[in-house]
């Protein structure tokens, strides 16, 4: 197994070094994974905001994806993976980090995913790679509606809510869902 990982260029001249450099590496592995920022997106349509990428570039990185026989790994989680966090209407989203398997790895792992991460404070969102399916299935949540009835029921729903956590909103919200989750099950053990 091969792991390379990739930070290109912002220039397209200098990430054609690159594209030649991944061509000549593909015929010495077979089991390869690539990760990284490649600094150019696939296509079009994985960029949002002024100054769309030229399609001469985006050609040059597919056409190096496909002489190398690589595919992107099913992605899960925020569409895009940078973004230069303008406020003056000139924002840019785009997918330009990725994860890259050969067949062979896909063969070898066939259930690995990228997840992409909440970004936080970086331009860049970070990249979690799965290679085992999580065998752990949790038991689906269900709300009871007899709950209410339960004297403790809005104590319960109240401390859950009302405790603290940082990171982004939806971080919080989840986090603040969850412990009320945990606070209700105890309701009925």
């Amino acid at each position: 197994m091969d792991i390379s990982i990739v930070y290109a260029c912002n220039n397209a001249t200098d990430r054609e070094d690159l594209w030649k450099d991944l061509l000549r590496v593909s015929s010495s592995t077979s089991n390869w994974i690539i990760l990284g920022d490649f600094n150019i997106v696939r296509d079009v349509s994985e960029c949002l905001g002024p100054n769309p990428p030229k399609p001469l570039e985006i050609l040059a990185f597919n056409d190096c994806i496909r002489d190398c026989q690589l595919d992107d790994l099913t992605t899960t989680g925020y569409e895009y993976t940078w973004t230069n966090k303008h406020n003056d209407g000139t924002r840019v989203w785009s997918r330009l980090d990725r994860v890259l398997v050969s067949p062979c790895w896909l063969q070898t792992f066939p259930t690995s995913s990228v997840t992409v991460l909440d970004p936080g404070i970086s331009d860049h969102a970070p990249l979690m790679v799965n290679v085992f399916e999580d065998q752990q299935y949790r038991k689906q949540f269900s709300f009871l509606n007899c709950w209410i009835d339960n004297p403790y029921y809005i104590a319960y729903v109240t401390e859950g809510w009302n405790t603290c956590y940082t990171g982004s909103l939806m971080y919080q919200v989840f986090k603040k869902l969850t412990a009320v989750r945990k606070k209700l099950t105890q309701l009925h053990t």
